[in-house]
């Protein structure tokens, strides 16, 4: 999981999908059926959870990991 300040970084500049869940719009991007990214905006940041290297982790593990995903102490 990773995050930055930057708004618009080139490599999350064109996602593949989106998909709103609890009410957070991930965008989605694909590297041929797998997701490589899922990617969040919020106010002040833009945060991601990153595939391994070798995309291993499914897309249910993906969006799961995102979805579970909530601010310190909120």
């Amino acid at each position: 999981i990773q995050g930055t300040t930057w708004k618009r970084p080139p490599f999350l500049a064109t996602p593949t999908s989106t998909r709103k869940v609890r009410g957070r719009e991930l965008l989605l991007f694909r590297s041929g059926n797998r997701l490589r990214y899922v990617a969040w905006k919020t106010p002040r940041a833009l945060y991601w959870v990153s595939n391994t290297l070798s995309l291993t982790l499914k897309n249910d593990q993906m969006l799961g990991i995102a979805r579970s995903l909530r601010r310190f102490g909120s």
